[in-house]
């Protein structure tokens, strides 16, 4: 029962993912610049053991079966999406898990390089199959397909499964007075830094001059780190997704200073994307590192604390000897 309630969960979540995708990005080829669906199925998978994969990818291969028709597809094409969905993710899962084992806790660097792994894995194969698929089928534009799907699932996925993968271990706990501090403190740094990004994003484009954005980025990146170090992989991974929908959002509707750049992706919704995606990945690797070092401190203060007891429990009770 419950791996039927994960693929009804997953599909479901996979409509709402696609439907989000498809209004601010929607095109009537087979990439588009926005396509957070990719992000889900990964992030499910590198928050579980490999056992539980299975009613992850039925899920993503029917939310593809149901949603693609609603966009045009053909039955045969829905079906071709559906099986796409399921071998890119799987190709995704098991690459990451070369690099680091899953569930991932994000407590090492080498939980990080598995994300960036399985996810340029994942978008190298969407990209080949589907380019394959243009090729074949004779549509135009095949080269522009292929990169727009490979470089739209990769920031994508690096936005979305690392959120996805460090949200599937949360356990609620009692705090103590220094994790709430160090709530409280993530929580102003989060606020200002999701400020400081609608500012950026919210001045019409064009209008301000380039030591406004220059300014609000370097402020950006400093209020980011404080997440990192306060909030760990959780905090980070929440609000570059929030920025990420914040930069995409008003680079839709116009505003913000990456309006009218191709650089370096040549469209201006890749370009915000990119910008979360790097705000993202530096500030996991901070968060991982900061996390290391904390698990080996409290492992060494266990040790210290194991050999005080055994070196207790050998020594001569002086009143025995007496």
């Amino acid at each position: 029962m419950d791996k039927v309630q994960t693929i009804i969960v997953v599909a479901v979540a996979y409509l709402a993912l696609g439907a989000f995708s498809a209004f601010f990005a929607y095109s009537d080829q087979d990439a588009w610049s926005v396509w957070l669906t990719s992000g889900l199925g990964l992030g499910l998978v590198l928050g579980r053991l490999r056992s539980d994969w299975m009613p992850v990818l039925a899920g993503a291969f029917v939310g593809a079966l149901i949603f693609e028709p609603l966009v045009g597809s053909t039955l045969g094409e829905s079906f071709g999406y559906g099986l796409i969905e399921v071998v890119v993710t799987l190709v995704g899962g098991l690459m990451a898990e070369k690099i680091s084992v899953t569930p991932l806790r994000f407590a090492s660097p080498r939980d990080v390089g598995a994300v960036i792994a399985g996810a340029f894995a994942l978008a190298l194969t969407g990209a080949v199959l589907i380019g394959l698929w243009s090729y074949f089928t004779g549509r135009p534009d095949g080269w522009r397909t292929f990169r727009v799907w490979l470089e739209a699932n990769f920031a994508a996925i690096l936005l979305l499964a690392p959120f996805i993968a460090a949200w599937a271990q949360f356990q609620v706990k009692r705090p103590d007075t220094r994790t709430l501090l160090s709530i409280a403190g993530g929580a102003v740094a989060c606020v200002l830094f999701v400020l400081c990004v609608r500012a950026l994003f919210g001045a019409p484009a064009g209008r301000n001059p380039g030591s406004f954005a220059v300014g609000f980025i370097s402020l950006s990146i400093m209020l980011f780190v404080l997440v990192a170090l306060l909030w760990g992989a959780r905090g980070t991974t929440l609000a570059a997704l929030i920025a990420a929908m914040i930069a995409i959002t008003q680079t839709v509707r116009g505003f913000g200073p990456i309006v009218g750049s191709d650089r370096p992706f040549g469209d201006a919704v890749l370009n915000a994307q990119g910008y979360a995606v790097a705000l993202s990945i530096a500030g996991l690797l901070l968060a991982t590192v900061a996390e290391r070092r904390r698990l080996a401190s409290v492992r060494r203060q266990a040790e210290d604390s194991r050999r005080l007891d055994d070196a207790l429990i050998s020594s001569p009770d002086p009143r025995r000897a007496s």
